[in-house]
C-alpha cells in the first residue's frame, strides 16, 4: 500500500527544498536602461540596408567608402548579372559569394531602385503543368465556384445541341478539305512517277504503304484512282476476268 502525505512547502523554498534568493537575482542578468550589456559592449552603429550606400565596415564603425574601391567593386557585380542573365542566385555564385553578402555589396554600391531599373530581374516561368494536370485542377475550380453560385451556365437546349454539332462538322470538314488538297497533288505525282506502283509511290513520299492506301480511300470520292491511275494488278486482274468471260 502506497500512502501520499501532504508537506507544507516553507515561504521562499521550492518543491526539493530549495531556497530562491531574490536579492541575489537582482544584481544579475540584463540591466534596463542605457548601462546594459549590448549597449556597452556594441561593436559599432547598426545601419538600415538602405542608408549603407557609399559606406563601409572597418571593424568598428561604418565610414565613407573609396570612390575607386566601390566602382571597382560594382563594374564587378555588373560583369557577373550581365553574364548571368541578371540572375541574382547565378551572379552570386559565379562571383564566388553568397547570396546574401553579393545583395548586401549591391545596396552598398547603389539604390535599389537604380538596380531594379539598369539590370532587371529575369521574371520566374511558371512550371510545366501536364494537359491531364491542367484538365483537373480546372474541374476542381469551375466545381467549386459552381457551387458557390458564382458561375452561370446557359439554358443547354437541344438546339444549342444541334448548333454546336454542326459547328464541330463543319470545322473538321473544313480541315479535311484542305488536307484533301494539299495531298491529291501529291499522291497523282507520286504515282506518275512510280509507273502507278503504290509501294514506290509511297516510299518516294517517305511514309509506309498502309498510310498511302488510307490517303487513297479517303479520297477515292474525288479521284477514281482504279481508272486514271490502273495498278499492274488491277491491269492483270481485269485481262483475267475478259479471258474468264
Amino acid at each position: 500500500y502506497l500512502f501520499k502525505y501532504p508537506l507544507e512547502r516553507k515561504e521562499g523554498y521550492d518543491y526539493r527544498g530549495g531556497k530562491t534568493n531574490l536579492d541575489h537575482l537582482k544584481t544579475i542578468g540584463f540591466k534596463k536602461g542605457q548601462p546594459n550589456y549590448s549597449t556597452l559592449h556594441r561593436k559599432g552603429n547598426h545601419l538600415p540596408l538602405t542608408e549603407r550606400k557609399g559606406k563601409v565596415w572597418n571593424g568598428d564603425r561604418w565610414i565613407e567608402w573609396d570612390k575607386n574601391e566601390m566602382e571597382h567593386a560594382k563594374s564587378k557585380i555588373i560583369d557577373a548579372l550581365i553574364l548571368n542573365n541578371n540572375n541574382r542566385t547565378k551572379a552570386a555564385k559565379s562571383a564566388k559569394m553568397s547570396k546574401h553578402k553579393f545583395y548586401h555589396l549591391m545596396h552598398r554600391c547603389d539604390t535599389r531602385e537604380w538596380w531594379n531599373e539598369n539590370y532587371p530581374a529575369p521574371k520566374l516561368i511558371p512550371p510545366k503543368v501536364s494537359t491531364k494536370q491542367r484538365s483537373q485542377t480546372q474541374k476542381k475550380v469551375m466545381l467549386k465556384r459552381k457551387l458557390q453560385g458564382k458561375l452561370k451556365l446557359p439554358n443547354h437546349t437541344p438546339e444549342l445541341e444541334q448548333k454546336r454539332l454542326q459547328s464541330l462538322r463543319t470545322y473538321h470538314e473544313s480541315i479535311l478539305d484542305e488536307h484533301n488538297e494539299m495531298i491529291i497533288p501529291k499522291i497523282k505525282k507520286a504515282l506518275s512517277e512510280n509507273y502507278n506502283v503504290r509501294t514506290l509511290a509511297a516510299r518516294s513520299l517517305g511514309v509506309k504503304h498502309t498510310t498511302f492506301r488510307k490517303w487513297i480511300q479517303k479520297t477515292k470520292h474525288l479521284v477514281n484512282w482504279l481508272e486514271e491511275y490502273p495498278s499492274q494488278y488491277n491491269s492483270h486482274r481485269s485481262q483475267l476476268c475478259n479471258l474468264i468471260k
